[in-house]
Formats: C-alpha cells, sequence, structure tokens
C-alpha cells in the first residue's frame, strides 16, 4: 500500500504511538472500526511536498554509541 502511494504522488507515514493510550485505541476500535477489529497501526496518507524537505540534525554516532570496550 505504501509503495503504491508513493508511485501516485503521495507520502506516507505509520504512526503507533497513538495506539499506546488505551483511551485513543478503544475509541478508534469503536467508533472507526464499528468494534469489529483491533488497530494495529493508524497510517497518514498526504500529498507529499513539491520540493524534498531539508535534512534534520542528526547527532554524531560517537555521540551516541558507546565503543566497546576493549581488553
Amino acid at each position: 500500500m505504501t509503495l503504491h502511494a508513493t508511485s501516485v504522488g503521495l507520502a506516507s507515514c505509520p504512526l503507533s504511538q497513538v495506539l499506546e493510550i488505551d483511551a485513543t485505541r478503544r475509541s478508534l476500535r469503536d467508533d472507526v472500526l464499528g468494534g469489529a477489529m483491533s488497530p494495529q497501526v493508524v497510517l497518514r496518507l498526504g500529498w507529499a511536498p513539491p520540493v524534498p524537505l531539508p535534512a534534520t540534525p542528526r547527532r554524531r554516532v560517537r555521540d551516541v554509541i558507546e565503543p566497546f570496550p576493549t581488553r
């Protein structure tokens, strides 16, 4: 599904954190899915921007991962 969305110019983003809240998960199950299924992930779809977004800053690997101790 996400590959097809990309092929027609849509951007997609899977969201799972929203389902970690019991009330939200129950609301999706009951109000959107009619109580018949349990939601596993929410897929956000939208039109991709016409130009690529600027890259976000990243931390250096050595600032995040500690080196393995040598003997």
